[in-house]
Order: C-alpha cells, then sequence, then structure tokens
C-alpha cells in the first residue's frame, strides 16, 4: 500500500528523532484494565495471572452500550446523526462521543454495538488521562491478556523520550529503525527494518529506536497525555477504523517499541468470550 513508504519517508526525513530515554512506571494511579461489570471470569483470569503487579493496577469499568442507544443507532441509517435526548448521564455520554466520532456509529452497524463499544471504552480512558493531573501517561490493558515476566517483576518499560504510544504486545507489522538525536543536531541513517511481520527480541537492543508505523490490536500500550490529545482531536475524521487500528494509522502519532524488554504482555488464553460480543449482532 502507498501510505507505507510514505510514512517511511516521513519517519526518515521529517519527524523528530528521539533524543534519550524515558522511563514509564506503573503505579495505580497510572495503570489501568479495562473490563465489563459482567465479565467476572474475565477480570478473575486478570488478577489470577497478573497477580503479582494487581497492587498497580486500577480495574476501569469497560462501557456497555446503553439499551436505548442501541436502539437508537440500530434503526438509523450511518449517516443520521444522533439525536440527544432524556436525563440520563451515561445515555447522554454515549450519544455524545458517538456524535463526536463518526466511526463509533459505522462500526456498530459493521460490526455490532458491543465492538463499537470497545473504541468508546478506550476514547473515554484516554479523555479521563487529559482530565486529570495524577500522571502525564498510563498504561492501558485488557482483561484478556498476561503481563510477561519482565514487566510483571519490574514495573518499569523503558522507550524514546518522544514517544507517544509504546506497543506493549507484540501486534506490530511495520517497523522502521530510528537513530538517536546527536548532540550536533545530524542525523544519522535510518533503515526500514526488512521483516514486516515479526521482529527479532534482540532488534531493540542495537543502537536504534524501533518506530511502528503498521499495526493492530490495543491489548498492552503506554500513550502519554499528548498522544491521548491527538488520538481524540484527530479519531474525529476517521470514518471506519477501530481504535485498535487507528492508533497505527495515524502519521502524526509516534508509536515505538520499548527500548528494555519486548512483547511485555501477550493474549492470555483465558477461553472465554467477553460478554460485550452478545451485543455485537
Amino acid at each position: 500500500m502507498l501510505f507505507l513508504p510514505l510514512r517511511y519517508l516521513r519517519v526518515k526525513w521529517i519527524d523528530p528523532l528521539p533524543i534519550h530515554e524515558r522511563k514509564f512506571v506503573m503505579k495505580y494511579n497510572s495503570a489501568f484494565v479495562l473490563n465489563l461489570e459482567s465479565d467476572k471470569e474475565r477480570w478473575a483470569f486478570f488478577q489470577r495471572v497478573n497477580q503479582k503487579r494487581m497492587k498497580d493496577i486500577q480495574r476501569i469499568p469497560s462501557t456497555r452500550m446503553h439499551p436505548e442507544l442501541s436502539a437508537q443507532i440500530q434503526g438509523k441509517g450511518m449517516g443520521q446523526k444522533v439525536i440527544i435526548f432524556g436525563n440520563n448521564t451515561e445515555l447522554k455520554t454515549q450519544q455524545l462521543y458517538f456524535s463526536k466520532y463518526p466511526a463509533l456509529k459505522y462500526l456498530a452497524k459493521r460490526d455490532g454495538m458491543g465492538t463499537a463499544a470497545c473504541s468508546l471504552s478506550h476514547l473515554r480512558l484516554l479523555q479521563d488521562l487529559l482530565d486529570q493531573d495524577a500522571s502525564d501517561y498510563m498504561f492501558v490493558f485488557e482483561d484478556d491478556i498476561e503481563i510477561l515476566d519482565s514487566l510483571l517483576d519490574d514495573g518499569v518499560v523503558m522507550a524514546p523520550n518522544n514517544a507517544d504510544v509504546v506497543l506493549l504486545s507484540a501486534c506490530s507489522l511495520g517497523h522502521v529503525s530510528v537513530s538517536w538525536q546527536q548532540k550536533r543536531g545530524i542525523r544519522r541513517s535510518a533503515t526500514a527494518a526488512k521483516d514486516k511481520t515479526t521482529l527479532p527480541a534482540n532488534t531493540i537492543h542495537n543502537n536504534n529506536a524501533i518506530r511502528v508505523i503498521s499495526g493492530y490490536s490495543t491489548w498492552g500500550y503506554i500513550i502519554t497525555k499528548r498522544g491521548a490529545r491527538i488520538l481524540l482531536d484527530e479519531y474525529t475524521n476517521e470514518r471506519t477504523e477501530p481504535i485498535d487500528v487507528y492508533i497505527f494509522k495515524n502519521a502524526n502519532l509516534k508509536v515505538y517499541l520499548p527500548t528494555s524488554d519486548w512483547p511485555v504482555v501477550a493474549h492470555g488464553k483465558v477461553g472465554i468470550k467477553s460478554a460485550r460480543r452478545n451485543n455485537d449482532n
């Protein structure tokens, strides 16, 4: 596809280079897992496999679509506006997001309300990051992941200082290896990783930082306030992609792999389908 060569050229010649590493630390006010109230078995799984770090992770209830909004969306064409009505605060909040982000309406029509609710849950959590002063970044996990030993033991991720998003899972498809900015401001060469589907773990331990220009999944990631602001502002222009694809599609977001161990989260063998799928019909 054309956008990948263009993204590579932008990363190589236009985007600022990282200057140094930054430490991201898991703390109770900066690490969150999204979990539906009805997904009790998945919550039990998450707590069991990640027990060592549970003191540093807050559970955030995922959004379950309000039945009135579900009826309203399913009864309308995708091009029609969502009408805001009633006194129910949660209903009004969901309606406002659906009015602001057209992709949610598209996803609800194409894949079901549960799929749209997944993207909505992440958007609301990003807004929470902007609304608080406790931290300028957050760790975000979904409830069917397992935190791997390096992060489970240390609770720390190292990444380039200019990262907007740090991808913690192995769900990256295209990469660009970039040099660190030199003191005299001269850019060294940047080369694209040859393998677009897999990336050996030892690649992240060389002298370069690794930008991700194609990928999928929001199983586990770190996002800064700057990254959250870009996503919330620019997802308004997206029409079809869920948030776990749009993160990699947006060229203004600098998505990196950690400079420490990677991957540090994996899709857990939970074997329990989320209750949100009950709305995907």
